[in-house]
């Protein structure tokens, strides 16, 4: 073999690596392993997950919280770009609609294909997480409004306080527990196409 042929093999070998290291994704993986799967399905052990995962609510620092996403994961991203920043999550769950759910200790993240359509946090711990401006858990209700500003809807029930904050592309949902007096849960998700629609007509 002469010394031009060695190296347009070398070339050609590598760029066939390149091509192959470039064309895998999480997102590929995740078909692979569960494509076929009959839901609803849980998945806890294997390539996909990672049980000792403590990310993003245990990170040594405030969790960042907007209308577009929590902790850096935002509504739109895909499974590769959640995975690149909060590592692979502890389980994934699918319902019966088909939509696939990953589990991050206090918070969850659900796609519609591959597509973060929700991104949820329920908080058991009265102190932690720890969101930016000093808010936590038990934090009262005036001082979430004050920082996010003015809520779009406020609803109370016997058990609980809802409050929503609503653009054309997000909803953000807080639920306060009445007798507890601390937030229970939070939910940014995507409107459906017909919510959408009734925002841009209010508009």
């Amino acid at each position: 073999m002469n010394t031009l042929t060695y190296v347009l093999a070398v070339l050609a070998i590598g760029k066939e690596c390149f091509c192959l290291a470039g064309e895998s994704s999480y997102f590929r993986s995740f078909q692979s392993e569960c494509g076929d799967k009959a839901v609803p399905f849980q998945v806890t052990s294997g390539p996909l997950v990672d049980t000792n995962n403590s990310l993003p609510t245990v990170r040594g620092k405030p969790v960042s919280l907007s209308m577009s996403g929590i902790g850096g994961v935002r509504i739109g991203m895909s499974m590769d770009q959640v995975v690149a920043l909060w590592g692979k999550p502890v389980s994934i769950g699918c319902c019966m609609a088909g939509r696939p759910s990953f589990s991050y200790d206090d918070v969850w993240v659900r796609f519609e294909t591959n597509e973060v359509m929700e991104i949820g946090l329920y908080t058991s711990r009265p102190w932690t997480p720890q969101f930016a401006g000093g808010l936590v858990p038990i934090s009262r209700q005036e001082e979430w409004m004050r920082s996010l500003g003015k809520p779009q809807r406020l609803e109370t029930n016997d058990s609980i306080v809802s409050i929503y904050y609503e653009t054309n592309h997000t909803r953000m949902t807080l639920t306060f527990d009445i007798q507890d007096k601390q937030l229970s849960g939070l939910l940014l998700k995507r409107p459906t196409t017909r919510e959408a629609g009734t925002k841009n007509e209010e508009r």
